[in-house]
């Protein structure tokens, strides 16, 4: 089952302009309350794989969003998500 893709956002590099694809595959059982969930991104100069393990599929999934995060705070220190708090705002609201 690791092939399936759960997840996948393509986007733009902002530095080389590059076509860029994140993918979170679905989190797979590596024993009693244990899931590993395999994340790939590819079109960066250095393609990026690693895998989030967690007790469920739903904190496996989470940890592997975070990792994506993280490489790309590590990766491009000086954006303006690099530093931001990883929260979520809300939307904001529409004017006339």
């Amino acid at each position: 089952m690791r092939d399936v893709v759960v997840a996948e956002r393509v986007f733009r590099d902002s530095t080389s302009g590059a076509s860029v694809t994140a993918r979170i595959f679905t989190p797979e059982p590596t024993g009693p309350s244990r899931r590993i969930c395999s994340i790939s991104v590819d079109g960066l100069a250095v393609p990026f794989a690693t895998s989030a393990l967690g007790v469920d599929s739903f904190q496996a999934r989470y940890l592997g969003l975070r990792h994506v995060e993280q490489d790309h705070r590590r990766r491009h220190p000086e954006s303006p998500r690099a530093s931001s708090p990883s929260v979520a705002r809300p939307p904001t609201p529409m004017t006339d």
